[in-house]
């Protein structure tokens, strides 16, 4: 060979010295590969990428291309730019391990034992010595089909699964084979590895993570120690939410991060929390509204958007429900720069109930215009009585958010209010939900009678303003039990009993 240029007896011909560096991992993945391997599971579960990777390869060897029945052929893309970073990860970290493995402690079969207790999933097709040292899996898939191979193969099953014929007779099926068993058992070693050297594994629920505390999928927040359950995504919302996310950045190109944090009444409704610059664009109610009326047509979102400046304000009681956010959702974008703690201490909630404090003024305001609405049903004005009740509503259940996730808002929408609280529990809304089909008058009139509605005054009587003060005490006795009383001090808890 001439120059150290060396011949691959493969179908892609000569490959320079330096060809094998990554060509996909920005600069600060190639400082932490372990990056691209988090991101490659935050985007399916192991199960899920094989899944793929089958559905993958049997259009390379078949006629027909790979069309997605709602996204298109293109997202076939992602799936090989996936693959593609992971390969060249794990070759840095293979190399790292190989330089660095005389620093790190052996697996001991009790810590394997534990492992397979504790890990949210674990490999069943890999042997002892594999499961010690996964590493193992990934010099033998490297001496075998070096990362350059990886990539072209790659390459050449993208190109093979967006034709309408299958791939042409230069690649044999022993290659291809090869390369999808290589990768089977890479996905394995990755997660392993994945699991075993970034700080957070993700663990099954009730069980304890590496720290002491409660790992990521099942975080106790300290305001009302109720559990935080992260969100899991199936791979069609997975799918979904990076159209949508696509959408989003060309309607209003100053949003720096969006997490997904939950699903609105069905599994077809995203709940979006966003970050945006506000010096570029003003945050109101209208770009709520222009944002979820313009993706309305690839699915339904509800969003939560804050001012890009909560992100220098980790320690402050103002990011503490970012905190929780990032607790429980998933990161589907995050602006270059923009950096998000993975799990982030939240605020106790003794810092949040000083006197005066936010969540004592929405308790104190509920309970006032609780107390009033007997004395407006007396003097026979059931509007009046109706806007204390739709009042009442809406400060408890400011309150009940506030405790429970830390958001701070002034929004003045019994709707969107209740839509949130399915962040941590669906008993509030399923109220509404009843409430509008069995008395949907009465939900009519609740919502006219919301604070920043008032170009209509409701034709309501006042038998059927007891009837929604009937509703109001159903949704007091749910807070109340949300709040778990014991957990706060006496004169909090005598607002919510009042």
């Amino acid at each position: 060979m001439e120059n150290g240029i060396k011949l691959k007896l493969m179908y892609c011909g000569v490959y320079a010295p330096w060809d094998h560096a990554p060509k996909f991992l920005r600069l600060s993945e190639v400082k932490n590969p372990m990056l691209p391997v988090k991101y490659f599971f935050d985007a399916h579960d192991v199960e899920g990428h094989e899944g793929i990777l089958k559905h993958w390869r049997d259009h390379v060897v078949n006629d027909g291309f790979y069309n997605h029945q709602r996204f298109g052929p293109g997202v076939i893309y992602h799936d090989y730019e996936l693959n593609v970073r992971l390969i060249e990860a794990l070759h840095l970290l293979m190399l790292e391990h190989e330089s660095t493995s005389y620093l790190k402690k052996s697996v001991t079969a009790e810590q394997l034992d534990t492992e397979k207790e504790k890990w949210v999933w674990f490999p069943s097709g890999l042997s002892e010595q594999e499961l010690y040292n996964p590493y193992i899996i990934i010099k033998a898939a490297f001496k075998e089909i070096e990362p350059q191979e990886f990539r072209d193969h790659l390459s050449e099953w993208l190109v093979a699964a967006l034709s309408v014929q299958a791939i042409d007779e230069s690649v044999t099926p022993g290659e291809i084979i090869t390369v999808f068993e290589h990768l089977k058992k890479l996905y394995s070693a990755a997660w392993i590895i994945r699991q075993r050297e970034h700080d957070k594994p993700l663990l099954r629920k009730n069980h304890l993570g590496n720290n002491g505390s409660e790992d990521i999928m099942e975080t106790v927040i300290k305001k009302s120690n109720q559990p935080i359950l992260r969100v899991v995504q199936t791979p069609a919302e997975k799918l979904a939410l990076k159209e949508v996310t696509n959408a989003i950045l060309k309607i209003v190109p100053s949003v720096k991060a969006i997490i997904h944090i939950g699903r609105v009444k069905n599994a077809e409704t995203f709940m979006l929390y966003l970050i945006v610059d506000d010096a570029k664009t003003t945050i109101d109610r209208k770009l709520n509204k222009i944002i979820e009326n313009g993706v309305e047509n690839l699915i339904t979102i509800i969003t939560v958007i804050e001012s890009i400046n909560v992100l220098q304000k980790q320690g402050d009681e103002k990011s503490a429900f970012l905190r929780y956010v990032i607790a429980k959702g998933i990161i589907v974008y995050q602006a270059v720069g923009v950096v998000l703690n993975e799990l982030p201490t939240l605020v106790p909630y003794a810092s949040a109930n000083s006197e005066g404090g936010y969540l004592q003024q929405k308790l104190r305001e509920a309970s006032m215009c609780y107390d009033l609405i007997d004395f407006q049903i007396d003097a026979q004005k059931p509007f009046e009585s109706i806007s204390l009740i739709a009042q009442s509503m809406i400060a408890t259940l400011q309150g009940l958010l506030f405790f429970m996730t830390g958001y701070k808002t002034n929004m003045a929408e019994i709707e969107k209010l209740s839509w949130l609280t399915q962040l941590f529990t669906n008993d509030i809304e399923e109220r509404f939900c009843r409430l509008a089909t069995l008395e949907s008058d009465l939900y009519t009139h609740l919502m006219s009678a919301q604070p920043d509605i008032i170009d209509i005054v409701p034709d309501i009587t006042l038998p059927e303003v007891l009837k929604l003060k009937i509703e109001l005490v159903n949704q007091r006795m749910i807070v109340r039990n949300l709040m778990s009383i014991g957990n706060i001090q006496t004169d909090t808890a005598d607002l919510i009993n009042s």
